[in-house]
């Protein structure tokens, strides 16, 4: 009985079992439907992370190479700023949940504070007039604060405003 079962060839098809289990989504359907490109898509979107200061987990083993390590930077030098470069590419920047204050609050600062170039510059408000005047800068402590100082941040003053409005106006039954 042994030997008729080692004789029988090995009818186990894996790409077809492969193709029948694969599983299509009613999104990826439609992008093949109509003949959009599932790959190679331009430009390209970077997922970026928001981490706090020194909330970086990279570690390096003692007597590692550093060479492969480093990339050189691709793209176009920016004269502003010199060591960045910039490329045709579109950063999306991860959600937080607001449970996390400092990094969702850093994040809101990342999407309202044009060219921020470390934590600190983040955390430094730039107070303007109208006319685009600086009229005072001002160093914050937290990303919290300076989402207070900059107006991001809404608190129940309104709600406090609402109420002393409704016991002028409203008498209790």
């Amino acid at each position: 009985m042994f030997a008729v079962a080692n004789e029988l060839p090995n009818r186990l098809d894996e790409v077809t079992t492969y193709k029948q289990g694969r599983y299509i989504s009613s999104s990826e359907a439609v992008w093949r439907l109509l003949n959009f490109p599932i790959h190679q898509r331009y430009p390209t979107v970077v997922h970026l992370a928001v981490l706090l200061e020194g909330g970086q987990g990279t570690t390096f083993l003692l007597g590692c190479q550093l060479k492969g390590l480093t990339n050189p930077k691709k793209g176009v030098p920016l004269a502003d700023f010199p060591g960045y470069v910039t490329d045709n590419a579109l950063g999306r920047v991860y959600t937080v949940h607001p449970n996390n204050r400092e990094a969702f609050h850093m994040r809101l600062l990342l999407h309202h504070v044009r060219g921020p170039i470390s934590f600190e510059d983040l955390k430094t408000v730039i107070v303007r007039d109208e006319d685009g005047d600086i009229l005072e800068i001002k160093p914050c402590s937290t990303y919290t604060v300076a989402c207070q100082v900059l107006g991001l941040l809404e608190d129940d003053s309104l709600w406090y405003q609402a109420m002393e409005e409704a016991t002028v106006s409203q008498s209790p039954a």
